[in-house]
C-alpha cells in the first residue's frame, strides 16, 4: 500500500515527465544551432571531452585546450546568422 508521501513523490515525478519532457523538446526544436551567445565554447568544450581532454590546459593566461585548425572554421557554416534568433542556419 502506497503511503501519502510516495503518492506526492510520484505526483510530483509525474508532473515533470509530463511538463519538463515537452517543454524541453519543445525548446530543443526551436532554438536554430548556435543562437546562444556562448553556444560555440560549449561546443568545444565538448569536443575536448569526447577526446579524453579532462582538464583545460593553461596558456598565456588563458585556460583552455587545443583544438584542430580547421574546427572553428567548421562552424563558419552558420556565419552570419550566429546570434539572429529570426535567422535559420544554410
Amino acid at each position: 500500500m502506497a503511503t501519502r508521501a510516495g503518492t506526492a513523490a510520484d505526483w510530483l515525478s509525474r508532473s515533470l515527465l509530463f511538463v519538463g519532457v515537452p517543454f524541453g523538446l519543445t525548446m530543443l526544436l526551436i532554438t536554430p544551432p548556435l543562437q546562444v551567445p556562448d553556444e560555440t565554447t560549449h561546443f568545444y568544450r565538448a569536443y575536448q571531452i569526447s577526446l579524453g581532454q579532462w582538464a583545460g590546459v593553461r596558456h598565456e593566461g588563458n585556460v583552455g585546450g587545443h583544438l584542430p585548425h580547421g574546427m572553428p572554421r567548421g562552424l563558419e557554416a552558420f556565419g552570419p546568422e550566429t546570434f539572429k534568433p529570426g535567422a535559420r542556419a544554410r
